[in-house]
């Protein structure tokens, strides 16, 4: 029996084609091929490919979702930093405490304002008369005046001493505040994960 080598390699070039085709089949053209290889599929089995999604995960198509409303929509951060309205309500605490004042006393030494001058009328003589007084106020009559002492009784007070000792505290004291806190720095926003090849086929 004589076997046709030339039709037997035509058959066979079929049969891969048949094969590669079969095996396009399962992957139309929009398709998305994951493998852990970075060779390009369209060398194992045809058609066209082209990398695909790196550095992103997939995530099916939700259109309740306006994130996922679209086929291949992008979005997502690798790392996040919260604003103030995305921080939880929180406060900061003072625990109770008291304020002490330790036992002092509080000294004073003072003098008064120097005070008191007056003058002792010592009744009306006629002018010309002569004395150690000195004239206060001259009457109608030209003929006599009121006579005085000289002005006398400055004097000062000194005082001085201490308040008496003192001692105690303020009370206790429990309070909230806002104070700040924290180095405001993005926190990691990564889901686990593990990587692979993509390869989305375009024809």
């Amino acid at each position: 029996m004589k076997v046709n080598i030339l039709n037997l390699s035509k058959k066979t070039d079929t049969l891969e084609e048949d094969i590669d085709n079969i095996l396009l089949k399962f992957y139309p053209i929009g398709s998305i091929y994951l493998s852990i290889s970075d060779i390009n599929p369209g060398d194992t089995f045809g058609g066209t490919w082209k990398s695909w999604g790196s550095g992103r995960v997939p995530v099916g198509v939700d259109t309740s979702q306006t994130e996922f409303n679209t086929v291949e929509k992008i979005g997502g951060e690798k790392t996040h930093k919260l604003s103030l309205d995305e921080m939880p309500k929180h406060t900061h605490t003072i625990p109770s405490h008291t304020h002490s004042l330790n036992s002092h006393t509080h000294s004073f030494s003072a003098t008064t304002n120097s005070s008191g001058n007056h003058y002792h009328i010592v009744g009306s003589v006629k002018t010309g008369t002569s004395g150690n007084s000195q004239v206060r106020i001259s009457s109608e009559n030209t003929s006599t005046a009121d006579y005085a002492t000289s002005t006398t009784g400055a004097h000062t007070h000194t005082i001085s001493g201490t308040t008496g000792n003192a001692s105690g505290n303020t009370g206790s004291s429990s309070v909230l505040t806002s104070g700040s806190n924290g180095d405001n720095y993005s926190h990691n926003n990564l889901p686990p994960y593990i990587t692979c090849y993509m390869w989305l086929r375009i024809a």
